[in-house]
């Protein structure tokens, strides 16, 4: 990774240290709400009975509709973009 990219990295992990009491992402749901029940529980109280009462139909109204494969090009991308993956998992 360049300096450029490092700095951007960084300050970018700094923003996000300083900015966000907690982030989730969607490919783990389940616990993200979770994390936010246990954390802002004024807001949050009963949000993961909810989900699994209609998590489902949520899903299947979001669901990516005609998805095509991806090149090898791209993924081979994607697969070398996992690193900074792996940097915010260990913060």
């Amino acid at each position: 990774m360049g300096k450029t990219r490092e700095r951007a990295l960084e300050r970018a992990k700094e923003h996000v240290l300083n900015n966000y009491l907690a982030i989730g992402i969607l490919e783990d749901f389940e616990n993200t709400l979770s994390l936010f029940e246990t954390m802002i529980p004024s807001v949050f109280a009963g949000a993961t009975a909810v989900y699994s009462e209609i998590g489902a139909e949520i899903s299947n109204q979001t669901a990516t509709a005609h998805k095509t494969e991806i090149s090898p090009q791209a993924r081979s991308k994607l697969e070398k973009g996992k690193k900074m993956s792996i940097t915010w998992q260990i913060m």
